[in-house]
């Protein structure tokens, strides 16, 4: 990974081969990317991407259509912080990892059964709080750790994939909008 792009190196075969560079899927941080058992997924300004060992594929698009405009999701993605919740086979994207009053808890969730996005918005982390990078603990849970800076009030905790209580919800679709 380079910020601006990602290269793909074969080693299988003994020798090193430069199978492509791709521009504009470069890393922001090591807390974009993620192993899952799919392959890698990680996220930047430009998309959501999933290499499965053979090809790259950009997880906002849906049989050649964007799910999520590429205006909306640039506009999200600050320094994104990417993990993988293996139990419920969906992907976690972060804004960022220390979280600004313009993110607040929020975060983009891709479910790899129904290839469907999902956005969170005021999640479990406070405002004012900076992420550490997400892992997969010994349950299969994934866990990141939060804190304040300067503070000693770290946690750790599990992300659940349990909805919480909801005053509103906003329906956004293609086919119908309802008037």
């Amino acid at each position: 990974f380079k910020t601006k792009s990602v290269s793909i190196i074969n080693i299988q075969s003994g020798q090193e081969f430069l199978e492509g560079t791709y521009q504009f899927k470069g890393l922001i941080s090591t807390a974009g990317v993620f192993k899952t058992e799919f392959g890698i997924v990680w996220a930047n300004e430009n998309g959501c991407f999933l290499y499965d060992g053979r090809a790259i594929q950009d997880l906002l698009e849906k049989n050649g259509i964007m799910v999520i405009s590429h205006e909306t999701w640039s506009s999200f993605i600050i320094d994104p912080v990417v993990g993988y919740a293996p139990k419920f086979s969906k992907i976690f994207v972060r804004p960022e990892a220390t979280n600004v009053e313009s993110s607040s808890g929020d975060a983009y969730i891709f479910d790899t059964v129904t290839k469907a996005w999902t956005k969170t918005t005021a999640g479990s982390v406070s405002h004012g709080a900076t992420l550490t990078n997400c892992q997969v603990d010994h349950n299969s849970d994934l866990i990141f750790g939060f804190g304040h800076p300067g503070a000693s009030d770290g946690n750790v905790i599990k992300w659940d994939d349990t909805p919480t209580g909801q005053t509103g919800v906003e329906w956004k679709s293609r086919d119908i909008d309802f008037g």
